[in-house]
């Protein structure tokens, strides 16, 4: 008898703790950002928060970028080796301010006959890279939005759960999918865009390091160097974001404010909330400025309308 009450007595405080995870993450569904689907990866992500790091208890290394939440199955993330958890931070050694903006460097450098791509992440805390090509008729090539609810997801063991997250956002995922396309190639086409990225040549030796695949002349392909600066030292012991000789991988304070990294909101010391730079959060229907531009997807074009509507998908 009293070995049958002890066996109830577990299988109550097993049910009472999902219970209570479950509901803690309802309440949480809408301070976590939205999310945005990569036309170039073929995968789900969102921009990393502070709310997002205590949610998924990120490492304190993953400071900005994106977590990748979910991946297509067969997609080129998912082909590729990136799973769910993944913190992708660069691309091209370029660091990006959105989830769209990674799309657009990707897109950008396709288009100039550069699909190979340096993808810099975080797994487990642990610096990697990887060298992935994405092509440039992947990002008009149409996802199928019906299956994404199913896609490979991330399983925290925090509470989380991808079916309610993407319940919860299936009406945004549909409207900011349908208007990104335009928005990567508006983009990549303005000229402030293409003088940012042109006229780069790393190791000046005439090529343009749009088609330059050893930016630093050493030898080794971009997709495959550690150490792009070519001072022998590895880029990521390198990062060093308030240049007090500490990398920002060993550094509790990246921004020298006094603040560690775990609870600061502001982690570029910029003044502005990193919930407000990195995403779309505070948005109830419509767009309050926090992605640069008059939209919720933070391409720079306004979601109700005026601008050219997205070439036809294949």
């Amino acid at each position: 008898m009293k070995f049958n009450l002890y066996r109830l007595i577990i299988v109550l405080s097993f049910l009472l703790h999902g219970l209570t995870l479950n509901w803690a993450y309802a309440g949480d569904l809408p301070k976590l950002p939205k999310p945005y689907v990569s036309r170039g990866l073929r995968a789900v992500v969102m921009p990393i928060d502070q709310a997002v790091r205590t949610a998924f208890n990120l490492s304190t290394r993953a400071r900005r970028g994106v977590v990748v939440v979910s991946v297509e199955p067969n997609g080129l993330a998912a082909r590729e080796g990136f799973v769910p958890g993944d913190v992708i931070d660069q691309v091209h050694d370029r660091k990006f301010r959105s989830p769209i903006e990674m799309d657009e460097i990707l897109a950008y450098w396709a288009k100039n006959n550069r699909p190979e791509a340096k993808i810099s992440y975080y797994r487990a805390g642990k610096r990697q890279y990887k060298q992935s090509k994405v092509a440039w008729d992947l990002f008009s090539l149409a996802v199928d939005l019906a299956t994404v609810g199913r896609w490979t997801s991330w399983t925290s063991g925090y509470g989380f759960s991808y079916a309610d997250y993407y319940s919860y956002n299936s009406n945004y995922i549909t409207q900011s999918y349908s208007s990104s396309w335009t928005t990567i190639s508006t983009t990549i086409e303005s000229k402030s865009f293409q003088e940012e990225y042109a006229d780069d040549d790393m190791d000046d030796d005439g090529t343009p390091d749009t088609q330059d695949i050893d930016d630093d002349n050493d030898g080794i392909p971009d997709g495959e160097d550690t150490d792009e600066g070519n001072d022998g030292i590895d880029d990521a012991a390198e990062e060093d974001q308030d240049y007090d000789g500490t990398p920002d991988a060993d550094d509790n304070d990246d921004d020298n404010d006094g603040t560690t990294d775990e609870q600061d909101i502001d982690d570029d010391g910029d003044g502005i909330d990193d919930a407000d730079e990195d995403s779309d959060t505070a948005d109830a229907g419509d767009d309050s400025g926090e992605d640069g531009g008059g939209e919720d997807d933070g391409g720079g074009s306004d979601d109700s309308g005026g601008g050219e509507e997205p070439p036809a998908e294949e």
